[in-house]
C-alpha cells in the first residue's frame, strides 16, 4: 500500500508541476480590449487621417496618398517565445495603393524607420515584409491571395516568435516562417494607408 500511495503521490506532484509550468509558459504579458485608452495609443482627428478608440475598438483610417497613419506602443517584452494575437477588420480601401495591418518590432514608436509589416493590400493579398528607410534593406517575405483571409470580416492575425524565427498565422493557419533579424525593435501597433480598419483586441503571451 505504501508503494501505491507513493506512486499516486508522485503522479499528483508531476501533474501539478506540469500545470504550473503550462501556466507559466502561457502567461499573459499584455492585454488590450480598447475599452479606454489606458495604454496611450496615439490618436488623431482630421478629415483625412483619424485614429480613435470607441466602443471597444481601435478605429483608424487614412485618405492621403503615400501617407501612413500609424499608432504604436513601446512594449518591452522578451525577444524569445512570444505569441502576439490580434483581431483586425479591414472595412474599406480608398485607392489601389491601400494597405492595412500590423507594424511589428518597429525601432521607434513615434517615427519608425525599420519594422516588420503583416497586413492586407487593396488587392486582398496578404503581405509580410521588412520595411526600412535604409537603401536596399526592404524585403518581401510573402505576398499572395489566400482563402484564409475573410474579406470585410474580423480576421485573427498571430505572430509566434522564438530565439531565431518568427512565424505568421492568419486565422490560425500558418502562412510563413522567417529568420529573426537581430536589429528588430520593441514597438508594436497598427497602420493604414488609404484604408479603414477596426481592431477589437490585442494579447501578448509567453509561449
Amino acid at each position: 500500500m505504501i508503494g501505491v500511495n507513493f506512486y499516486k503521490g508522485s503522479l499528483f506532484t508531476i501533474f501539478s508541476l506540469l500545470i504550473i509550468n503550462s501556466c507559466k509558459n502561457d502567461s499573459l504579458l499584455f492585454k488590450e480590449d480598447f475599452r479606454a485608452n489606458t495604454h496611450h495609443w496615439d490618436t488623431l482627428s482630421s478629415e483625412a487621417i483619424q485614429t480613435k478608440i470607441e466602443n471597444g475598438h481601435l478605429l483608424m483610417h487614412g485618405k492621403l496618398k503615400n501617407v501612413i497613419n500609424y499608432s504604436l506602443l513601446f512594449i518591452p517584452v522578451s525577444n524569445r517565445n512570444i505569441i502576439y494575437s490580434t483581431s483586425i477588420q479591414v472595412n474599406d480601401f480608398y485607392a489601389p495603393d491601400g494597405l492595412a495591418g500590423i507594424i511589428l518590432h518597429a525601432d521607434d514608436h513615434k517615427y519608425p524607420e525599420n519594422y516588420l509589416l503583416f497586413g492586407i493590400n487593396a488587392e486582398n493579398e496578404v503581405l509580410i515584409s521588412y520595411e526600412s528607410k535604409k537603401k536596399d534593406m526592404s524585403k518581401i517575405y510573402y505576398k499572395q491571395k489566400t482563402q484564409k483571409y475573410k474579406k470585410k470580416e474580423k480576421n485573427s492575425f498571430s505572430i509566434v516568435t522564438d530565439k531565431s524565427s518568427i512565424q505568421f498565422l492568419l486565422n490560425d493557419k500558418v502562412l510563413t516562417t522567417i529568420s529573426k533579424n537581430k536589429e528588430l525593435g520593441s514597438c508594436f501597433g497598427y497602420l493604414v494607408i488609404n484604408s479603414n480598419i477596426s481592431v477589437s483586441y490585442l494579447q501578448i503571451k509567453n509561449r
